[in-house]
């Protein structure tokens, strides 16, 4: 997998530069600094802030400086994430508020507090959408799969009208974006749909064997 195998080798390089804020040589430590910042990635944040007691003048100045970069970065990306959870109705209300107090950080020039607290931000904001999505898809392949059993039971001619009407009610959850209840009104009626299809299997054996006695009497 080609994505895969950047993604790593970008892992190497940030994991790299990061030991190379510890190296002895000033020079090296300085240039490491100013490529974390060009780079943006999050993970250089603690390191950077630790670079910011850096015995020299130019070391420190280049780690504010890329804080400040990967600060003004996460701050636009948490800004992207926010209005893209503000359209999926999560509440955000905790992440506006981090969010505010990262840009007024970055506006008091605290780049290590508006970076942490960016950062924090966004993968808060990330999590929530990821959490989101996934009880979406949970809710879709729960009313799918209550759906194909009703229609299972429909050609036994099993009358399932309660779980009909459970399905419903799941779908209507589901448009509202109400994931948890949508799971709860799919699995009541898949539950009593294969309730019923067990009772229709269960007297269909007995009146197969009730044949078979009456067969052998014969």
């Amino acid at each position: 997998n080609e994505r895969a195998n950047e993604a790593l080798k970008h892992k190497r390089v940030v994991e790299r530069l990061i030991e190379a804020l510890k190296d002895s040589d000033e020079w090296v430590r300085k240039e490491a600094a100013e490529a974390l910042g060009e780079i943006g990635d999050e993970r250089a944040v603690g390191p950077l802030i630790e670079a910011l007691k850096d015995s020299d003048e130019f070391v420190r100045k280049r780690a504010a400086e890329a804080l400040e970069k990967i600060a003004l970065n996460t701050i636009n990306k948490a800004q992207s994430l926010l209005q893209q959870a503000k359209n999926l109705g999560i509440n955000t209300k905790s992440e506006e508020e981090k969010l505010n107090n990262a840009k007024l950080k970055l506006d008091e020039k605290d780049f290590s507090n508006a970076a942490k607290l960016a950062n924090e931000c966004k993968n808060s904001l990330e999590r929530k959408i990821n959490e989101y999505k996934q009880a979406e898809r949970s809710a879709k392949e729960s009313i799918d799969l209550a759906y194909s059993k009703i229609k299972e039971a429909e050609k036994f001619g099993i009358n399932v009208s309660d779980a009909e009407d459970l399905h419903k009610k799941a779908i209507l959850e589901f448009d509202n974006k109400e994931y948890e209840k949508a799971i709860e009104y799919a699995e009541k009626s898949k539950e009593i749909v294969e309730d019923e299809i067990r009772r229709y299997n269960n007297a269909k054996e007995q009146i197969e064997a009730s044949k078979d006695i009456v067969k052998s009497i014969k």
